[in-house]
């Protein structure tokens, strides 16, 4: 997971040339595009590109799972209420999802486990006329780790700070089509230990440093599909 820092610069460059080229302002006898600054609101469904281009557009806690992820997936909403000058208040909601399995084959031993967040975002975007927007917000994700299919350890929800970065390509009609990149800042989640069974984990030694979740950071990247008005 390592490859993910690595390209994260270059992906953000990608977005900023992607927003100015696709999406510059146009006039209503030019083509079918609109004004990103008169938005008034917009809603977008995401959907992770992991599964199409691969998990390093994707990444959660280098450190917590065993093994390497066999497969990861994300989805969530946009929801934004915006005023002339392209400030807008964000109401959104992300889940992100990595697993690491493998079946018993042969010889080899089989295992299972997995991550995933889940939560709303409530934060800031601003938009600009050529189509692209930054925010920041604060996501209040559930954690949930699941150290065998039957053993899950549940933590404590923390708002974790969130610096997003996109871009829209809005028609004439509202529909909107679009790349939505979520960026969180580390953070430590303690175990829930009334939500689960914290004692028969510890047991079978598949807890460490009393449950903690040490760094716990997300990055991801989505498609955007939706409407503008």
């Amino acid at each position: 997971m390592q490859t993910y820092r690595s390209m994260l610069p270059y992906i953000l460059g990608v977005l900023a040339i992607l927003s100015l080229g696709m999406s510059q302002p146009a006039n209503a006898d030019e083509d079918n595009t609109i004004h990103t600054s008169r938005l008034k609101g917009s809603f977008g469904l995401l959907l992770s590109v992991t599964p199409l281009f691969g998990e390093y557009l994707q990444y959660t806690h280098a450190d917590l799972l065993q093994h390497e992820p066999t497969s990861e997936s994300g989805y969530g909403f946009t929801l934004d209420f915006a005023d002339d000058r392209g400030n807008a208040l964000a109401l959104d909601y992300y889940s992100i999802y990595e697993e690491s399995s493998r079946s018993d084959v042969g010889t080899n031993l089989g295992y299972f486990e997995s991550l995933s967040l889940s939560g709303p975002l409530l934060g800031y975007r601003h938009h600009y006329p050529m189509g692209m927007y930054l925010g920041l917000g604060f996501w209040y994700p559930d954690t949930l780790v699941k150290k065998t299919r039957d053993l899950s350890l549940a933590y404590k929800p923390e708002l974790l700070s969130v610096l997003m970065l996109g871009m829209n390509r809005v028609t004439r009609s509202g529909f909107t089509v679009g790349l939505h990149l979520i960026h969180s800042l580390p953070t430590t989640l303690e175990v829930n230990r009334d939500k689960n069974n914290f004692a028969q984990l510890a047991q079978n030694g598949l807890v460490e440093n009393n449950g903690e979740l040490k760094g716990l950071q997300v990055t991801s990247l989505a498609f955007k599909l939706g409407y503008s008005w």
